[in-house]
């Protein structure tokens, strides 16, 4: 359950990571920086994590995420075309 949660943690911060500057800026009241900061600490202090407080924060943090993303893609036209960086 761990190494699912942990990597599916990856998952959003690269996800984060990948969106527009427009998008971002758009919706700064998301906190994209933090979101890229907690998946560069599971990537780099992966056996250094506190686990107690990774599942703090997602308690605490995911809902409101969920909630954030969800308003941002009500908000995306039926063609939103690119929010992610052309890398």
């Amino acid at each position: 359950m761990q190494v699912w949660v942990l990597h599916h943690l990856l998952i959003v911060g690269e996800a984060a990571r990948g969106l527009s500057d427009k998008l971002r800026e758009k919706h700064s009241g998301t906190p994209w920086t933090r979101i890229v900061a907690l998946r560069n600490v599971v990537v780099h202090e992966y056996f250094g994590l506190n686990l107690k407080q990774v599942w703090m924060v997602l308690k605490r943090d995911l809902p409101l995420l969920r909630a954030d993303v969800e308003r941002i893609i009500e908000s995306l036209p039926s063609s939103p075309g690119p929010a992610f960086h052309d890398e």
